[in-house]
């Protein structure tokens, strides 16, 4: 194989890999064709779907892919909020009255939330599933906005919001690219996977990041505490 990757003995299965098309040459124990298996036309699900109408698997493709894109315009929304304050330290250090040390904790304790809730979010999902968990991250990040919007000059309480958002944050941080296993198949879920990834928080932090300058202008020309709802509710 090119690139100095390594030939994998003949009919060997390789590791992280499934077999996708019938292959008359392809040894029973390696998915040939089998009636107990549902296919696309030639090519073999994978993974295979259940024979329940709610498995996710069998859901229409419109249904699906709505159900995504949803996920991917709230997860650009979310991760907003973790670098939304950064371009504005002098403004908000000068509000508060506060070092920069103290803006800058606005933001690592939001990140410690996102951190530790994502451990448990994690778990909590292979047990239980993860609609709840999204459901409850979008609660707790219109609770932290709306909390942090109406602190006013009280640091503790937009300290304690700011957590809050990044505990709500956590689900899509952890969760959306692994939705998209669930929701496809292998031989359809490759630009799926790369526009959830797209929009995950890691990746559209970068796209808020270039704006740090525009929405600093916005800080310095808007009313504090029309800039402070700007700034919490994204």
């Amino acid at each position: 194989m090119g690139l100095g990757v390594l030939d994998v003995p003949h009919n060997e299965h390789v590791p992280g890999t499934s077999f996708v098309l019938d292959d008359a040459s392809r040894p029973p124990q390696a998915g040939g064709t089998n009636s107990r298996l549902k296919y696309d036309g030639s090519i073999i699900l994978v993974p295979q779907p259940s024979d329940d109408p709610n498995d996710p698997l069998n859901w229409p493709l419109w249904k699906r892919d709505t159900i995504l894109a949803i996920l991917s315009i709230i997860s650009i929304i979310a991760s907003t909020l973790s670098p939304l304050l950064a371009a504005n330290t002098i403004t908000l250090s000068l509000y508060f009255r506060r070092d920069f040390t103290a803006m800058a904790l606005l933001t690592g304790y939001h990140l410690c939330g996102v951190g530790v809730a994502g451990v448990i979010f994690v778990a909590s999902a292979r047990v239980w599933g993860k609609r709840h968990l999204y459901l409850l991250g979008t609660i707790l990040i219109i609770i932290g906005s709306a909390w942090g919007g109406a602190s006013g000059r009280n640091y503790k309480s937009l300290l304690w919001a700011r957590i809050i958002q990044g505990v709500g944050l956590a689900p899509f941080e952890a969760l959306v690219n692994a939705s998209v296993g669930d929701l496809y198949f292998v031989h359809v879920s490759f630009v799926r996977e790369s526009f959830s990834y797209r929009t995950t928080p890691g990746q559209a932090k970068n796209c808020s990041n270039s704006m740090d300058s525009r929405k600093n202008l916005i800080h310095d020309q808007c009313h504090t505490r029309s800039n402070r709802w700007i700034v919490e509710h994204g």
